[in-house]
């Protein structure tokens, strides 16, 4: 996602905390650029999410509207973009 630079990542935290589906059993920031091939004042971060079940495997149809709806409720509040 493309963020402002001055974002923490602690206040991503907290937005996906309050959000957090059942199913959403973890997530991790795995990548951070800032640089010349971004705009001025904008970083990008890679953050992965982990979707379980205890009632089964999902796939993609279970994870898709669950994860829409997290990158929803993160770009609403955080005005996140999503590349």
């Amino acid at each position: 996602c493309l963020v402002e630079e001055s974002l923490a990542f602690s206040e991503i935290e907290c937005a996906i905390a309050k959000y957090k589906d059942a199913l959403c059993v973890d997530y991790f920031l795995f990548d951070a650029y800032q640089g010349p091939k971004l705009a001025a004042g904008k970083k990008s971060l890679g953050i992965s999410f982990v979707y379980q079940s205890m009632e089964g495997t999902l796939t993609d149809t279970d994870v898709q509207p669950l994860h829409t709806a997290l990158c929803d409720h993160l770009k609403d509040n955080l005005n996140l973009e999503f590349r």
